[in-house]
């Protein structure tokens, strides 16, 4: 059950961060990887190398599946 509302939980706090993914996509892609290295306790410094410009550019194009296909990809694994 605690997974199921941490799940939740995040869907919830994604489709907030995506609202703004056009908008202000350098914003959308710093709150993405703040969620998934706070959430997830991943490497920070190396994950936002790589994983940032991804991220910004996708958030550019406003592919919300696109992204939370990334951002499950890559914090869940």
């Amino acid at each position: 059950m605690l997974i199921d509302i941490r799940h939740i939980a995040i869907e919830k706090s994604l489709n907030i961060i995506l609202r703004s993914s056009k908008r202000s996509p350098e914003r959308c892609a710093r709150n993405l990887l703040e969620l998934g290295t706070g959430v997830y306790k991943k490497n920070s410094n190396v994950m936002k190398e790589g994983l940032y410009p991804l991220f910004v550019d996708l958030c550019k194009k406003n592919d919300k599946e696109a992204i939370k296909e990334l951002f499950y990809r890559t914090f869940l694994d």
